[in-house]
């Protein structure tokens, strides 16, 4: 499956979960095509990646929470630690201004189908907004 095909399959994809999802756009030459949905109320967004060998993967997002301001150390070690549990969902990492936190998930698009990407899609926007709660509670 070449670039173009997966992100029409992607684009399929997010129409049946979220039928005001945008659309993600093939350009020759780019490597990257993004865009989001929206589900059970939290933007999702969704990105077609080809790395360097040619392969596509399906890249989700979800931004949850500033970093806080106090207890820094504490907070990025929690998030260490919830990394070791959520494995199979995603990882947290920091956006590139590191004031901020994201829930993300990567997976190859050779394979994918639309059962398994509802599937990510819901088991990450389950964890996010635990996730939120359990950062609100712990750190705000």
């Amino acid at each position: 499956m070449n670039h173009e095909e997966s992100i029409r399959l992607v684009n399929g994809y997010m129409l049946q979960m979220d039928r005001r999802a945008g659309q993600l756009e093939y350009k020759p030459g780019e490597t990257v095509s993004g865009s989001y949905l929206t589900y059970q109320g939290i933007k999702v967004e969704v990105g077609v990646v080809l790395d360097d060998r040619g392969n596509s993967h399906a890249l989700l997002s979800i931004g949850l929470v500033a970093t806080p301001r106090k207890n820094r150390e504490a907070f990025f070690k929690q998030l260490l630690r919830w990394n070791n549990f959520v494995s199979g969902i995603g990882h947290f990492a920091l956006g590139n201004d590191e004031n901020s936190v994201f829930l993300v998930c990567r997976r190859p698009v050779v394979g994918l189908d639309m059962e398994e990407f509802e599937t990510m899609v819901t088991n990450m926007t389950e964890s996010a907004a635990g996730a939120v709660q359990l950062i609100n509670q712990m750190f705000r």
